[in-house]
């Protein structure tokens, strides 16, 4: 888990992904088709969603389930 600063009046997905990926190790993973966004629990289609400071993101691998 990371702690970013998102800008007061939010920011995309999209916007976010160079912000940590500049700060890790292959961080350009988080570009992967195969990734897939969490806000707030609950997953999202694009990388156009808007989040808000305080709000939780995740960046999912591909799994399967069963």
């Amino acid at each position: 888990m990371r702690d970013v600063d998102i800008p007061p009046g939010g920011c995309t997905v999209g916007a976010l992904k160079p912000r940590l990926a500049a700060g890790i190790e292959a961080g350009d993973v988080l570009n992967d088709a195969d990734i897939r966004t969490a806000v707030d629990q609950q997953l999202v289609l694009n990388d156009e969603v808007h989040i808000r400071p305080g709000q939780e993101v995740a960046f999912l691998p591909a799994f399967s389930g069963g």
